[in-house]
């Protein structure tokens, strides 16, 4: 019995190490984004291009340590598949729309955690009337 209790707690500590990983991932993933598109700016010129290029070569290498951090730890892969699909989510959610509307749709699932019934009932209508 304590030898499963062992294993459970150290399943436990994998899985919660495994989350935080994939969490700054995607962290970075976001930082990395909006560091892009200041390059698009005329803010980005001197000492803000100077930081923001050392700001992304930072994130880059913490992000390849991440996901070789990330395979060390799941033999099944999952993370990598959760981790795409998030990637992918948040493409939809950032790239495209500026910063007060991601700020808005980060609103929303707050919105939603709150009440998802209601939220659920607004988005189904929404995409019923668009999809007619």
């Amino acid at each position: 019995m304590h030898r499963l209790i062992e294993e459970y707690h150290e399943n436990k500590k994998e899985t919660d190490t495994l989350h935080k990983v994939t969490g700054a991932i995607l962290m970075n993933y976001i930082a990395n984004h909006y560091n892009e598109e200041i390059k698009h700016t005329t803010l980005y010129k001197q000492n803000l291009k100077n930081k923001i290029n050392a700001a992304t070569k930072e994130l880059t290498k913490v992000e390849k340590q991440l996901f070789d951090k990330v395979f060390e730890l799941d033999d099944a892969e999952i993370s990598d598949k959760l981790s795409s699909n998030l990637i992918t989510f948040l493409d939809v959610m950032i790239k495209g729309r500026n910063f007060p509307e991601f700020t808005k749709l980060q609103e929303i699932v707050v919105a939603y955690t709150l009440d998802p019934k209601a939220i659920t009932g607004i988005s189904d209508k929404i995409l019923k009337k668009n999809m007619e």
